[in-house]
């Protein structure tokens, strides 16, 4: 995303150009550029996210999305997983119906069913 700043800083530049057309030229090209390598790297970001519960033992992930009912995700917002926490998986049980993660310092243990509405990266 574009900083507010950034655009703010671009078009006082626009406006400032003393009437030079390839200044301006310019100017809105390297905007359109820099809107589009966003929606890029955003896209990227949704081809490379998985459930955490296909995660690997020992990894650090990135949460990005809780999906899920609203009582579950209600409940994992107060065990502090939301979008921007980091998450260790520690350990998966023998069947792989239960995880062992690290978050924010304090380790939980949670049903892989539910682990599967968590989206990282």
């Amino acid at each position: 995303m574009i900083l507010l700043k950034e655009i703010f800083e671009r078009s006082f530049d626009f406006a400032k150009s003393s009437g030079n057309k390839k200044e301006k030229i310019k100017i809105v090209n390297d905007l359109k550029s820099e809107e589009h390598n966003h929606k890029r790297t955003r896209s990227a970001i949704k081809f490379y996210m998985h459930s955490l519960k296909e995660g690997k033992v020992n990894k650090n992930y990135k949460i990005v999305e809780v999906k899920g009912e609203e009582k579950v995700v209600r409940r994992f917002y107060e065990l502090g997983i939301f979008s921007g926490q980091k998450i260790i998986i520690l350990n998966k049980s023998p069947l792989k119906k239960v995880f062992l993660v690290e978050i924010r310092g304090y380790v939980l243990s949670i049903k892989s069913s539910l682990l599967g509405e968590v989206m990282v990266v």
